[in-house]
């Protein structure tokens, strides 16, 4: 992505100086000692932060300790899909905006009812449609829509941002089950997401929820972790839909009795890292090559989640658990 990226020659934000994975609970230092040292075995460089390197670092002694990443780093995500545009247009790709696909009859030629209006035939697809995908008819009980939300701060000042002892500015997130994520961008705003997921019946993608609520279990936490920035504003607030699957299993390769659908999906809120690898893997099943990774993927699927009612009553049972094992840290 990197290389990608200089070649454009578009400012997308990119830092990479690392990130952390904050550890909330003492119960769980051990754990993650013995992950940091089996990932060392396997020639992985992270490390473990103690409370005082880690309150160093993240400027909040919320945490008891953290796996620090150097590999890891941050991206301004809507800058880095206009770039992605612009590198596919380069390469002679048309980009059809506002052309929702309605459904899909499959066949050596695949019709595809775009907008309720128009027909487009193709000799194969790709679906790479995440969330979004059994609204399609594929993938049904396999990947399902999780909302989230996510706020950004107002600039902050000069003080605030001495006071809040960010040094590192690298980006973490926590432990919890349902966590808080945060990025402190170039231009010293605030990002901040977590907190909260909804499931919303037979996979709606319509948010119905209540943004004001879950804007202030946001700023709740976030000046739990930095009491200097009481006061701050959030600029925006909004709602995002994620793939997820109920084993946390991406799904990538190809399907259709012609063999002509290509699909990519279930990527549990990582997209913009297992994106690139599954484009990559995509690109080779296409052209009949050879793909290292893909020897393992082709024996794995999500695990399958029952029709509804039972669908939703199993994530938001699953959801309600969650949230009932993160309390402790919320109080």
């Amino acid at each position: 992505m990197q290389l990608l990226l200089e070649s454009l020659a578009i400012d997308t934000d990119l830092i990479l100086n690392g990130h952390a994975k904050a550890i909330i609970d003492e119960d769980d230092i051990a754990y993650y000692r013995d992950y940091v040292k089996t990932a060392n075995r396997l020639g992985i460089p992270l490390q473990y932060w103690n409370a005082d390197t880690t309150e160093e670092q993240l400027g909040t002694d919320r945490y008891v300790g953290a796996v620090y990443d150097p590999n890891g780093g941050q991206v301004h995500a809507m800058k880095l899909v206009n770039a992605l545009r612009k590198a596919v247009e380069l390469a002679g790709v048309t980009i059809y905006e506002q052309s929702s696909v309605q459904g899909l009859k499959e066949g050596k030629q695949i019709e595809l009812n775009v907008a309720g209006k128009y027909k487009v035939t193709a000799d194969s697809i790709v679906l790479a449609t995440n969330g979004y995908t059994t609204k399609l008819g594929y993938f049904n009980g396999r990947i399902f829509p999780m909302h989230a939300q996510s706020a950004v701060t107002e600039p902050l000042t000069r003080d605030q941002l001495d006071a809040i002892q960010w040094q590192s500015r690298m980006p973490y997130y926590d432990t919890r089950n349902i966590l808080f994520h945060l990025v402190l961008t170039p231009d010293n705003r605030i990002v901040i997401g977590g907190g909260n997921a909804e499931y919303i019946f037979n996979d709606g993608l319509n948010y119905k929820g209540d943004l004001n609520r879950i804007s202030a279990i946001m700023m709740t936490e976030l000046v739990t972790l930095y009491p200097a920035l009481k006061g701050i504003k959030f600029e925006h607030v909004w709602n995002g839909v994620l793939g997820m699957t109920g084993d946390s299993t991406e799904a990538v390769g190809v399907t259709g009795e012609h063999k002509n659908i290509y699909y990519a999906l279930g990527y549990n809120g990582h997209g913009i890292n297992l994106a690139f690898l599954f484009g990559d893997i995509v690109a080779n099943l296409y052209q009949g090559k050879e793909n290292p990774w893909f020897n393992h993927a082709e024996q794995t699927l999500p695990m399958w989640l029952p029709p509804e009612p039972f669908k939703s009553i199993g994530i938001k049972s699953a959801l309600m658990y969650y949230q009932w094992q993160d309390k402790s840290y919320n109080e």
